[in-house]
């Protein structure tokens, strides 16, 4: 039962690599060869965005530049 685990685990980290590959691949061809400039950080935060609109409507991506972080004592 284990090694079923495992198993699948390495086929879901396979999944997740070939899928940054592919996103990582149209990235930088747009990046590259987009008749117009592009704002790289914006394309990125719109496909993030995009990504977690299909989840729920309370996920969302923040970025640390926008967390407020205070000092705690604990």
């Amino acid at each position: 039962m284990l090694a079923l685990g495992i198993w699948s685990f390495d086929d879901d980290l396979f999944e997740i690599g070939k899928n940054l590959e592919v996103f990582s691949s149209v990235y930088k061809e747009v990046n590259i060869n987009y008749v117009d400039d592009i704002n790289s950080a914006k394309l990125v935060k719109t496909g993030v965005d995009a990504m977690l609109e299909n989840l729920d409507p309370y996920t969302e991506f923040v970025p640390e530049s926008e967390l407020k972080i205070t000092n705690c004592i604990m």
